[in-house]
């Protein structure tokens, strides 16, 4: 198997096929990047499939007609399944973590988002650091991509859409913000 070094379309493809799911049609991965906001044209999607498909990381099984399905090889990205489960628990249980997060006041909502980036910011440091004296490691390399995923900043995106929403809301938060900044 030929070694990649991996880059950003690449990064994209594997975290689609981690996260979402292990196998996808052609088309489906096609659709299911865009409906991330990430633009791919067929052929560069098809390119790196099979950049990815040489280097041992997804397979290609032929279906009927047309139709080919792209796989990963699980063995080959290792604890990357370990992180893709906690991304997949974390979107899962969204609503609860959502209505929990909200049922705390605000300067409680404040100081959660403030820790809990602060500790997802740190990981993804470590990370890449880890990643930097390993650069041929696929697991080092998903988890900089890991700590980095949008999913593991819900709790932020939730407040910034209430304050967007609330005016009420947003001027009490803003103001507890200021506070915690000017310390």
């Amino acid at each position: 198997m030929k070694e990649i070094q991996f880059d950003e379309h690449c990064a994209k493809i594997l975290l689609v096929l981690i996260v979402d799911k292990h196998q996808m049609h052609f088309n489906e991965l096609h659709r299911t990047l865009i409906g991330k906001r990430v633009k791919f044209s067929k052929p560069t999607l098809k390119k790196h499939l099979d950049h990815l498909r040489q280097a041992g990381y997804v397979t290609r099984t032929p279906d009927k007609g047309q139709l080919v399905t792209y796989s990963l090889n699980l063995e080959k990205i290792g604890k990357a399944k370990e992180y893709a489960e906690r991304v997949r628990r974390i979107a899962k249980s969204e609503y609860e973590n959502k209505k929990e997060f909200f049922s705390r006041t605000e300067k409680e909502q404040v100081s959660m988002v403030l820790n809990y980036l602060s500790f997802k910011d740190l990981h993804e440091i470590k990370a890449r650091i880890e990643y930097l004296l390993d650069p041929k490691s696929f697991e080092k390399w998903f988890a900089v991509r890991f700590w980095a995923h949008p999913a593991l900043e819900r709790v932020a995106v939730w407040m910034i859409k209430k304050c967007v929403e609330d005016e009420g809301y947003r001027r009490r938060i803003l103001e507890i913000i200021d506070d915690v900044l000017e310390k």
